[in-house]
């Protein structure tokens, strides 16, 4: 925020960038909406704006009324087990997706993206696209150190994390996330090649298609029902 963040905007779009991301925590302050208005007032239809985390439909429309061109949804587990502040992510995406649809902005679900189900249920929800953070973070691609926990494979990916001999490393009955006392979010699993990663999400996102009768994404945002059981 503040002006340091309307120089390296200003730089990055005279060097080619056509889309920015105003990421922060919790988007609906008074800091994002007047850096996301300067920008779009600076900048005018050089740059398209992503503008998160919120998770109410009136943190959208302020950031759409200020000159967001998508909205990201969402705040991290980690803040809400921190602060206690925040809702989960499928309630967000429900909530946020369709004032963002009645302003004619994309939705993007930012987090809760644990594996193929989660991403059908979040589209469904009325997210257009979404945030792979965790299940890419386990591939080759990425970087990170490989660990082992018996026959388990995991990939560190906390700067401050160090590694772990077989010996020493805690039971998988336990905890398998938990390295050396660390926080539990420190690792992932090991998930091979990238590639093998998307093929998985895109086959769970077409087989959710094909079983509620979707051709595309928003025939699934559409046709998508979701029942509370009780």
């Amino acid at each position: 925020m503040g002006k340091d963040a309307f120089d390296r905007t200003a730089a990055m779009v005279d060097a080619g960038l056509d889309v920015v991301f105003i990421d922060v925590a919790h988007a609906h302050t008074r800091d994002v909406i007047g850096t996301v208005s300067h920008i779009r007032q600076q900048r005018s239809s050089e740059v398209q704006i992503v503008a998160g985390n919120v998770m109410t439909a009136d943190a959208a429309r302020s950031l759409v009324d200020a000159g967001a061109d998508a909205i990201k949804i969402g705040i991290c587990n980690a803040g809400r087990q921190i602060s206690g502040v925040g809702m989960p992510p499928f309630t967000a995406v429900l909530q946020v997706a369709e004032q963002c649809a009645m302003m004619g902005v994309p939705a993007i679900a930012g987090g809760g993206i644990k594996d193929a189900a989660a991403l059908a249920k979040a589209i469904g929800a009325g997210a257009e696209s979404a945030v792979i953070d965790h299940l890419f973070a386990g591939a080759d691609e990425a970087p990170g150190q490989i660990v082992y926990h018996g026959d388990h494979a995991y990939k560190l990916v906390h700067p401050a994390s160090k590694a772990p001999s077989r010996s020493s490393a805690p039971s998988t009955a336990h905890d398998p996330y938990l390295f050396d006392g660390e926080m539990a979010d420190i690792s992932t699993p090991y998930r091979g090649d990238v590639a093998h990663v998307v093929q998985q999400l895109l086959g769970g996102l077409k087989s959710a298609m094909a079983y509620s009768g979707s051709k595309d994404v928003q025939a699934m945002i559409e046709n998508a029902e979701f029942v509370r059981i009780k």
